[in-house]
């Protein structure tokens, strides 16, 4: 979820990215979405359109909500690949992936009908 924090007379506010496991207990990220200084950023509302996430904001120069506008943009979304597990005798995934095992290398091979890994030797 994005929101805006509350500014609250402590300076100008910032859009958030926050996240759930089960949409009542939120965790805010460690880093502000985005920051101006000097200009509040405010309301932030999310579409998915056409496979990208559109965000649509206000904001207000110097501070000064009589001069609101509204922006938009777009979130690009990353993710970090899960490490991979290659302890020999392990299952994989698919045949002839390479990988290492506390700096020996192993291989994803077929034995007895199921993928594992195995030292290459």
């Amino acid at each position: 979820m994005v929101g805006s924090t509350t500014g609250g007379g402590k300076g100008p506010q910032e859009l958030q990215i926050l996240s759930s496991a089960n949409g009542i207990d939120w965790n805010l990220r460690s880093t502000d979405l985005l920051a101006i200084p000097g200009v509040s950023v405010l309301d932030p509302s999310l579409k998915l359109v056409n496979g990208q996430l559109r965000l649509w904001f206000g904001y207000a120069p110097d501070m000064n909500h009589d001069n609101s506008r509204i922006a938009n943009g777009i979130l690009t979304l990353g993710s970090v690949p899960a490490a991979v597990v290659a302890k020999p005798g392990t299952s994989c995934v698919k045949a002839g992936t390479k990988a290492t095992f506390q700096g020996k290398p192993v291989i994803c091979k077929k034995t007895k009908g199921t993928l594992v890994w195995v030292r290459v030797r």
